[in-house]
């Protein structure tokens, strides 16, 4: 039978996240992020009957959304589940795809729904059944750096290795030249013996699908490993590994980003990503362990430690989720994902 859910959120658990919105985006006011914002938190937060039937997607411990900062950027990102555990996983895509739908319908960007569509088509089992296979189902966010973007997240935890790498060869097709092709082949071969298709995103910005991204988790991210799988120099992967490390098997996911340029994938990696899992370090020690990353890469830890204290303001709290390391050309980021607290739904 599955256990009763455990419901620790407020009586209205938009409360906190609007303080925590109007902490961040202080300086500004950008109508349709708190638009998108509202919808994308009352979908996460719905009301659930007494079972639960499915695994949480966005946080292990069923958290229903989770924010995130990355160095370099003022900006505002949350990651949010869409529907109550108690919903099976066929029920969850439906529902994250009608909250996805309002959302592109308020921002006018339906010209993005085609080619979402096919990513969407192509990367999630076609039958219920298959669906049910998944840990998870689809979450979506939102980004506002400089614009505002929407992200939809697509569960590939299901299936074998070989139909995992097939759904996503077949979501990046519609889009993909022989270039990419080449790419993406290459992309396989150092990354099939050491890793496993874990999630693909969409970015939708101004109307249009910009980007997609691959995630994979890691079996083994020794020195050697994430080498391998990320072609990234060992001096850039050090610190990352020693001060994070070591790894137990799918603690480390590493992300590829393909960009999308007139509705055409271009063939160079845009960026690679790494994100430690920190959910088994004490808070304080992960907090620790985000300064001294931060410190190893020569990263200013203000605006990091600023998006701590508004959540715990916020909230009354907040764990580290990931400790992320983003490397696109010349540039190194860092990003922090953090769980609020009191809103773990069982």
């Amino acid at each position: 039978m599955p256990r009763p859910l455990s419901h620790r959120w407020p009586s209205d658990p938009r409360e906190a996240p609007r303080r925590f919105l109007a902490r961040r985006l202080a300086s500004s006011d950008d109508p349709a992020l708190h638009a998108v914002h509202e919808l994308l938190v009352a979908a996460a937060t719905e009301e659930a009957a007494p079972a639960r039937r499915r695994l949480p997607f966005v946080a292990l411990d069923g958290t229903p959304f989770v924010y995130s900062h990355k160095t370099g950027s003022g900006g505002f990102r949350l990651l949010a589940e869409p529907g109550a555990l108690a919903r099976d996983v066929p029920s969850q895509i439906d529902f994250a795809l009608e909250t996805l739908d309002g959302i592109v319908g308020l921002l006018g960007w339906r010209a993005a729904a085609g080619d979402v569509n096919d990513v969407v088509r192509a990367a999630l089992p076609p039958t219920a059944d298959g669906a049910r296979e998944l840990r998870g189902g689809v979450a979506l966010g939102v980004a506002a750096d400089d614009e505002l973007e929407v992200r939809v997240y697509l569960d590939l935890r299901g299936g074998t290795g070989v139909e995992r790498w097939q759904r996503v060869a077949n979501a990046l097709a519609p889009f993909a030249g022989a270039e990419v092709e080449a790419t993406f082949r290459r992309l396989v071969e150092r990354a099939a013996p050491l890793a496993v298709p874990v999630g693909l995103a969409a970015v939708l910005r101004d109307a249009a699908l910009r980007g997609l991204r691959l995630y994979v988790g890691v079996e083994r991210a020794g020195r050697a490993e994430l080498e391998a799988l990320t072609a990234l120099p060992a001096a850039m992967l050090d610190p990352f590994r020693d001060l994070l490390g070591p790894f137990r098997p799918q603690r480390v996911t590493v992300a590829f980003d393909f960009v999308l340029l007139d509705g055409a994938l271009r063939a160079a990696l845009a960026r690679t990503k790494l994100d430690a899992c920190r959910l088994s370090v004490p808070d304080d020690a992960a907090r620790a362990q985000m300064a001294d990353l931060l410190d190893a890469y020569a990263l200013d830890a203000t605006s990091a430690r600023s998006f701590l204290e508004d959540l715990d303001a916020s909230f009354g709290g907040a764990t580290i989720q990931y400790l992320g390391l983003g490397v696109r050309g010349p540039t190194t980021e860092v990003t922090v994902y953090a769980q609020p607290a009191n809103l773990a739904r069982g």
